[in-house]
């Protein structure tokens, strides 16, 4: 069971009242980040954008200017920002909040955004497992079962990795290999709750944590191992300072690196790869070093480091992809152009959501998009092909359309959805509607 003490709203509302009371609106933030020259209201200085956001958040005056920065970043970085606040503040963190306050005070939120949005129909893992999988080839639960038996440990990918079938099951198939007994939940429409601040939905933010939270507890497991970095540091640190964790948070890449010596093995890949760092892993040097340290070990593959990396890595674009599509663009073009002056032959993801922005324009550079688990996958011999990126990387939606038509059949999406929506998530046409 779980208790409540005191919540997230509140939490993030503290949050947001300590940053106004303390930011000094010097820029330092903004000037220290790669997208705020890409910003419309770049020209008239980082100090008075910043004066914006801070009245913003004081007294709730949404102005363009606010509006623009808030969602053209990408949220999830924060090691620009943060390494140059002289006050220790976390601008990111902020900004996100600061949705909430532009939804309540009226204004039209960025069109796509609902792609983040845990339970919108249209959200990425629901549009992308409908196009990769039927729905009894599904190899997680997504109804929690009355009294089922408990396990040792459960395995909750995010959203995103659900998004990308592929991943999950290759995830899957190597913890069998390692002999680890587990049960995978879907994410489907559960969420950690970043989902919700992203969209503006603080308190169901927190609803949806609790659900988390009780759905997991369910199994009564003694671990809960979490693909996504995002997932484990809302759980393991955010949502543990209003709720009772009945069980341990892992992550999967730091479980997996202890239990290295489990991971059978067999194949050769004798390629050059570099390793992108994510915006979350490149703040965490631990889990940075422990996806080296699991790559180190595929037999015949050389590491090599990109100009970027760890925690001055660039970013991928981040949810600025669903916001600001324009501006998520050239921050990914710049990150993958890396992998070229490298002389790579595959860029190795971390991060699903770094996948999803990447994947989709592998074929503009001479490198594999490959994420890590994929890797160790191939490696182990359980891999699986990348539907979303050979998907993605189409560029007539109608082939996608053609080639999944057996799993959109058995969906409860129309192909004339699906052809709209698509279109959307791969060919954005970004509309300003922020006034």
């Amino acid at each position: 069971m779980t208790t409540d003490n005191g919540g997230l709203a509140e939490i993030l509302e503290q949050q947001a009242k300590d940053f106004s009371e303390r930011c000094v609106n010097c820029g330092d933030c903004l000037t220290a980040c790669p997208v705020f020259p890409l910003t419309k209201f770049a020209d008239k200085g980082p100090d008075a954008v910043m004066e914006k956001i801070t009245d913003l958040l004081k007294s709730g005056k949404v102005t363009d200017e606010a509006c623009d920065m808030i969602f053209s970043c990408s949220q999830g970085c924060g090691h620009h920002c943060m390494k140059v606040c002289p006050e220790g503040l976390m601008p990111n963190i902020v900004f996100m909040y600061a949705i909430s306050i532009i939804k309540k005070s009226g204004k039209e939120l960025p069109p796509y955004i609902y792609q983040h949005s845990p339970g919108h129909r249209f959200n990425f893992t629901s549009v992308f497992s409908a196009i990769q999988k039927r729905p009894d080839d599904n190899r997680w639960i997504d109804k929690i079962p009355a009294n089922p038996d408990p396990v040792d440990v459960v395995l909750f990918g995010g959203c995103v990795p659900n998004g990308m079938p592929h991943l999950m099951s290759e995830t899957m198939d190597i913890l069998d290999k390692m002999g680890i007994r587990f049960v995978a939940l879907d994410a489907g429409d559960r969420c950690c709750g970043v989902g919700h601040v992203i969209c503006g939905d603080v308190e169901m933010a927190h609803a949806a944590g609790k659900k988390l939270v009780a759905d997991i507890s369910v199994f009564q497991p003694k671990q809960v191992l979490f693909s996504c970095l995002g997932c484990y540091l809302v759980i393991a640190g955010t949502l543990s300072m209003f709720m009772e964790i009945p069980f341990e948070s892992r992550d999967l890449v730091s479980f997996m690196a202890d239990n290295l010596e489990k991971i059978p093995f067999t194949k050769s890949l004798d390629k050059k790869v570099a390793l992108h760092d994510s915006c979350v892993i490149s703040s965490m040097p631990d889990q940075a070093e422990n996806t080296r340290k699991l790559l180190k070990a595929i037999p015949g593959l050389s590491l090599t480091e990109l100009k970027h990396n760890r925690e001055n890595s660039r970013c991928c674009g981040g949810v600025t992809k669903s916001t600001k599509p324009h501006i998520a663009e050239k921050m990914r073009d710049k990150a993958l152009k890396q992998g070229e002056d490298a002389g790579i032959q595959i860029l190795s993801t971390f991060c699903a959501g770094c996948h999803k922005s990447f994947a989709p324009v592998e074929k503009k550079f001479s490198f594999e998009i490959k994420n890590y688990i994929s890797l160790i996958a191939e490696s182990v011999g359980v891999g699986h092909e990348d539907m979303y990126k050979k998907y993605a990387g189409y560029a007539d939606i109608e082939n996608i359309l053609s080639e999944a038509g057996d799993c959109i059949s058995a969906s409860d999406f129309t192909m004339d959805e699906l052809k709209t929506v698509l279109s959307e998530y791969l060919h954005p046409v970004y509309q300003e509607k922020i006034s």
